[in-house]
């Protein structure tokens, strides 16, 4: 070998080296399995570790679920209402925000909202806005029955008197009814006595109050400019919901969502309207005759149907009296029936009263639910017309005689140009046909027949009856042996 190359050990020394190798390695290999064992540790912790609160610093706020109160209060708003405050409960949201913007509404769905806001599992803010917005008559109601009341500038509340439908009487026991409502919301929430007796007294007075009044009688908690200042205001705040529940709120940074009406519903609230409703009713039913009348599915009927149902659902917004509409149904029976017995107008008559009496007593009186009266006197004229005009002439071409086909033949006269024998030729409406006559009858030339069945282009005739008298004449025609009278 040359002097670079190592000499082989014996193998005794070379056990001896492999051991002092693995014994120098041992103290990292169990620094490698602590380390493995400490990070196995660290991570099982923090698995298991619960997952810092809501409140805790660092944590993003509960979110608000904004809810728009628009128009008239109606089912529809009263179903949107009552979703959207279960959903905060389900969703974990930090509060409700109903943004009031209405005239008012049905009672019936005033006080569905009024219960869905007193067993809310998360506190329900109310808020009137924006500028120049009101929270009147069953807005009222809603906004006493909130966690915390506010206004914009330049807003409104109150006039919230009921309106009876059945005399003094009834109207007073809903009025007691309505002030002691309003006053056990208004006790309910802890606000001052004084906010209680304005309440009660814009339920009696039909008084309604400026943002700033409502503040000073302590019937709001607060006037805010806009939706950003609520919300740090709220921060922090100890609210009470529910059956006697309190929660701070931490609206500082949360995430605002808004929750409306879905596009049906939405659709239905804006049609919500006397005009529009009154018109679709009769439409509708204007729809269904002339289907009766003209049978076969066609788009009068479907589109009749389809007018009819959408105005009972908004009859159901609005306070209809069943009087109202029974003079409708009424009126436009009438106008039927003098189509069937062909009454010479008679019947129409009345029925054109009895729209527009329906037409004015279709809403409760004293509400400001109405139809215009120029809207009443268009409908009433143009049922008048489709009844009087159109539809008269339907029926009158239904009941007449065919004017096309071979149909049309049967029944007309004509005059034998060659002898039947029993064929031959005639003429019937102004032409030139084979005929045959019934029974194999004999008719001479010049005769008048008349069709009485068609086989192919062959006419079947028999001879035609005198002429009847004219209307008037007293006298009967005088008999062929007779036309010629002899001298004396």
């Amino acid at each position: 070998m040359g002097d670079g190359a190592r000499s082989p050990l014996p193998p005794g020394q070379a056990r001896a080296a492999w051991h002092d190798r693995a014994a120098a390695g041992a103290p990292g290999r169990g620094r490698l399995v602590l380390a493995l064992a400490v990070a196995a540790g660290i991570g099982l912790v923090l698995l298991l570790a619960p997952a810092p609160a809501a409140g805790q610093a660092g944590a993003a706020p509960p979110g608000v679920l904004r809810v728009p109160v628009t128009g008239v209060v109606d089912p529809f708003v009263a179903r949107s209402v009552r979703h959207a405050i279960d959903r905060a409960g389900r969703d974990g949201q930090g509060l409700v925000l109903l943004e009031l913007d209405t005239p008012g509404g049905l009672g019936s769905s005033m006080r569905e909202i009024v219960q869905a806001i007193l067993d809310a599992p998360v506190p329900v803010v109310g808020y009137v806005t924006p500028r120049g917005a009101r929270a009147a008559s069953a807005g009222t109601f809603i906004l006493a029955a909130t966690s915390y009341a506010a206004m914009a500038p330049d807003t409104v509340i109150g006039a919230a008197h009921p309106v009876g439908i059945s005399g003094q009487v009834l109207a007073e026991k809903v009025t007691n009814d309505a002030a002691a409502y309003i006053r056990t919301l208004a006790s309910h929430r802890e606000r001052p006595a004084d906010a209680a007796a304005w309440y009660e007294r814009a339920v009696r007075d039909s008084v309604s109050a400026t943002a700033t009044e409502a503040r000073r009688f302590g019937a709001i908690e607060g006037i805010y400019v806009d939706e950003a200042e609520l919300l740090a205001a709220l921060d922090g705040r100890t609210l009470t919901y529910g059956a006697n529940r309190s929660a701070i709120v931490h609206t500082r940074g949360a995430t605002v969502r808004t929750v409306g009406l879905d596009p049906a519903l939405l659709l239905l609230h804006r049609l919500v309207d006397p005009n529009v409703a009154f018109l679709l009713f009769l439409l509708g039913i204007a729809g269904l005759v002339y289907e009766v009348v003209h049978p076969g599915l066609g788009v009068g009927g479907v589109a009749g149907a389809l007018a009819l149902i959408v105005a009972l659902l908004e009859f159901q917004a609005l306070p209809v009296q069943l009087g109202g509409l029974a003079l409708l149904v009424l009126g436009i029976t009438l106008f039927v029936l003098d189509l069937k017995l062909a009454g010479h107008a008679f019947l129409s008559g009345f029925g054109a009263v009895s729209l527009v009496l329906g037409g004015l007593l279709l809403y409760q009186p004293g509400s400001a639910v109405r139809v215009h009266p120029l809207v009443l006197v268009a409908v009433v004229a143009c049922v008048a017309a489709l009844f009087l005009l159109v539809a008269r002439q339907v029926l009158a071409a239904r009941r007449g005689p065919p004017v096309t086909g071979v149909d049309a033949l049967l029944g007309v006269r004509g005059t034998v140009l060659a002898e039947l024998a029993p064929e031959g030729r005639v003429r019937a409406a102004g032409l030139e046909w084979r005929a045959r006559g019934a029974a194999g009858a004999r008719l001479r030339a010049g005769s008048a027949v008349v069709v009485t069945g068609v086989d192919g282009l062959t006419l079947e005739v028999e001879p035609a009856q005198a002429q009847p008298p004219e209307l008037g004449s007293p006298f009967p025609p005088p008999a062929a042996s007779d036309r010629r009278r002899k001298p004396t």
